[in-house]
């Protein structure tokens, strides 16, 4: 089984995820029967497999969603899931962007660094 290691256990404290916000959690997840599992962080409310993102991502992701009416999924109806996969989409961006101008590390928002356009 996959050990849980210390910077797993950092993420877990100041992640969440990306889609419902709800707290994540290790669970030993089985692939097969015949012994294939590991521990992976999960979201009890999604039911499934989440890396996470930022809480203070996944708030700005919220508010952008609500007052700019964004919707990535433009084929999907209108509902709460599609609203849980756009605050996912826009999670990834924001990420992203924050990665690509030096904001975002492996430890977190870095808040006492400048970004860097290129």
């Amino acid at each position: 089984m996959g050990n849980i290691t210390d910077d797993d256990r950092r993420r877990m404290k100041r992640c969440v995820c990306k889609q419902c916000g709800g707290e994540l959690k290790m669970k030993v997840v089985v692939y097969d029967p015949y012994g294939g599992h590991d521990v992976e962080m999960f979201c009890e409310h999604c039911h499934k497999i989440e890396y996470g993102t930022e809480k203070e991502i996944y708030n700005l992701a919220s508010k952008f969603i609500d007052e700019i009416q964004f919707n990535y999924f433009l084929d999907m109806e209108e509902n709460e899931r599609s609203e849980l996969l756009n605050t996912a989409k826009v999670c990834e961006m924001f990420s992203w962007l924050l990665g690509e101008i030096g904001l975002i590390g492996d430890d977190g928002i870095k808040r006492d660094t400048p970004a860097t356009f290129e």
